[in-house]
């Protein structure tokens, strides 16, 4: 614990030093400029990191993604970065990287399916309107109709504001006849 505290005291003292203006924070600049100075290097040193990647130091102590570090994420972060990365460490982010990304490739599978059960029903959708305009056709007598482009609009609006989808296929028969006529 004694040794601890030591480390706490150095990493506080560095912090007051980075803190040049005594505002109790660090910038992003303010952090920048002591880089290449030599506190700063041996400040590096200490955690061991590369000049470097010292700028990739002040991303990670800077939990709260202000741009700027205070006392209490310096010597926190600082204390968890001192000191070689442990087996059981690296394990642990393998694991928790690996289940997120059996959640995400889950979350991928049901938006595919999704997608594809979507683009059965506008394809459905289709073939009842097809069938609709060929009956209207017929009890015509016209057999040169076609599907007209302002039909496959209006069909395509309803579908957009989900007409079509919250009433099922079984009742767009009667909504599409409706649109059709």
């Amino acid at each position: 614990q004694m040794h601890i505290n030591h480390i706490k005291a150095q990493f506080q003292a560095m912090f007051e030093h980075l803190d040049s203006d005594g505002s109790g924070a660090i910038t992003a600049e303010g952090f920048k400029e002591h880089i290449d100075n030599k506190e700063g290097q041996g400040f590096f040193a200490l955690l061991d990191i590369e000049p470097s990647d010292a700028f990739m130091l002040f991303t990670l102590l800077d939990a709260d993604d202000s741009n700027m570090i205070d006392a209490e994420e310096f010597v926190d972060g600082c204390l968890r970065l001192k000191g070689p990365t442990k087996a059981i460490d690296f394990a642990c982010f393998q694991k928790d990287f690996k289940r997120q990304q059996e959640q995400i490739a889950k979350v991928l599978g049901a938006q595919d399916r999704l997608l594809k059960a979507v683009g059965g029903e506008l394809s459905a959708l289709r073939g009842i309107a097809a069938a609709i305009v060929d009956q209207q056709a017929q009890s015509r007598g016209d057999t040169n109709a076609t599907f007209s482009s302002s039909s496959l609009k209006q069909v395509a609006s309803l579908s957009h504001e989900g007409e079509l989808s919250s009433i099922g296929l079984g009742n767009a028969l009667p909504l599409l006849s409706r649109v059709l006529v």
